[in-house]
């Protein structure tokens, strides 16, 4: 029954193909499930998911609600 849920659940593979999606709701759904797939401390994972994610997507998420206030 576990491995079929494995075959299931995303890779990180499958996260990193959100974070470069088009829009911006697949980048926000990779980004939550990408927390399930490192730690801390992997950091070339990490490294793969900054590059996925690049930093005008990063800048934008950052930036969003903060006009005047």
């Amino acid at each position: 029954m576990e491995a079929a849920l494995d075959k299931q659940s995303p890779s990180l593979d499958d996260c990193l193909k959100l974070l470069k999606g088009e829009r911006d709701e697949q980048r926000l759904a990779g980004l939550l499930l990408v927390t399930k797939f490192c730690k801390g401390n992997d950091l070339a994972s990490l490294r793969r998911i900054y590059d996925a994610v690049g930093t005008q997507f990063l800048d934008r998420l950052l930036r969003t609600g903060n006009l005047g206030g």
